[in-house]
């Protein structure tokens, strides 16, 4: 796994995605 700049873009590319299905199934339940 690399760790210059694309592999920090990766990892903050992966962890939005994953903010973004947590946020949108989060609202899809109403839990908020």
């Amino acid at each position: 796994m690399p760790w210059g700049t694309s592999g920090v873009a990766n990892m903050f590319l992966l962890l939005r995605s994953l903010a973004g299905n947590l946020v949108r199934y989060v609202l899809d339940y109403g839990l908020i």
